[in-house]
């Protein structure tokens, strides 16, 4: 039972970082930022990635405990954490890509043309 609140818990907390990335990448920028856009990304994205982080996080680790009950123990206490951590990364970075560089918006010139902030690696693409 403790396994599946850790696996809420941690979908909670990487919603909660899809979340701040979102909301901090235009903010770096100077780009899509006002009353309006900085509403709908707090009222309406923030609770949206949330629940869907967390169903993530509760989908992916029964789909890997219900794989992994026959298999030996050790695979049965690597596979499910590996393949939650996964998904979760996997949500949060298309978050990011999708939400956070909001392409095409003008900014005054902090960031690139495609708004991407200074602070994201640029070994993972936006």
């Amino acid at each position: 039972m403790a396994a599946w609140a850790l696996a809420g818990i941690h979908g909670a907390l990487a919603g909660f970082l899809g979340a701040y990335l979102v909301l901090l990448a235009p903010v770096s920028c100077h780009a899509g930022t006002g009353p309006g856009p900085d509403l709908l990304r707090l009222f309406v994205h923030t609770p949206a990635i949330l629940i869907a982080a967390v169903a993530t996080a509760l989908g992916t680790f029964a789909l890997a405990v219900r794989i992994t009950l026959s298999a030996p123990l050790a695979v049965r206490l690597t596979v499910p954490p590996l393949l939650l951590c996964t998904a979760l990364a996997l949500l949060v970075w298309a978050d990011f890509a999708w939400f956070g560089a909001v392409a095409g918006v003008p900014n005054p010139g902090l960031c690139p043309a495609d708004n991407v902030p200074p602070w994201w690696p640029h070994w993972i693409p936006a």
